[in-house]
């Protein structure tokens, strides 16, 4: 459905003059590809809402994003198994932060000291349908590696500063992000494997 959108959109362009007949191709995918990643930040925005978690929804997306790019990990089979997983991923963080005592937040930098040291270890986490070579794979895991340990410089500043909930949320960015390594690197042990890193 997506695609269709994005190619009429595209033949549209085509017959005013606007691209090239040759590119219409790059241009659908990367319609395509923005309209998803739209259709999940409004998702994300609408969960944030429902549970009154806009700024806590902000600060993990901020985190987390550039934390999963660098890191890789486990990837859903399509976009569709995709969106399902990371609304999941959503919801489970803004139920967490809503609903737990306040007193919990104080386990945060040991999850987080717990999570980070794990994943500086991991990552990057490939996926067999797209490997990465060997100057890609240093270059992920230095950008992995600064960004990790930079939450954790973060986490631990903002728990000595006594804003507990922010330490936590980046805590748990860091934890959710060290399940999808843990989960991508089976799928490659098992052959099981989504659409990419």
């Amino acid at each position: 459905m997506l695609y269709k959108a994005a190619n009429g959109l595209v033949n549209k362009l085509v017959k005013k003059g606007i691209i090239e007949a040759g590119e219409c191709e790059l241009y659908c995918f990367g319609i395509e590809t923005s309209i998803l990643k739209g259709l999940h930040l409004l998702s994300y925005v609408i969960l944030g809402l429902l549970l009154g978690k806009i700024p806590e929804l902000i600060l993990f997306l901020i985190v987390f994003i550039p934390l999963r790019e660098y890191s890789g990990g486990y990837h859903a089979a399509s976009k569709l198994g995709c969106y399902i997983v990371s609304c999941m991923v959503v919801l489970s963080m803004l139920l967490t932060v809503r609903f737990i005592p306040a007193a919990y937040y104080n386990v945060s930098i040991y999850l987080a000291m717990f999570s980070g040291a794990i994943l500086l270890f991991l990552v990057p986490v490939e996926a067999k349908t797209k490997p990465l070579d060997d100057s890609e794979k240093t270059y992920y895991k230095s950008k992995a590696g600064f960004t990790i340990v930079l939450l954790l410089i973060l986490s631990l500043f903002l728990f000595m500063v006594n804003q507990r909930l922010l330490s936590f949320i980046l805590a748990l960015s860091l934890f959710y992000e060290l399940i999808a390594a843990v989960i991508g690197k089976l799928s490659l042990i098992t052959g099981k494997h989504g659409e990419g890193y």
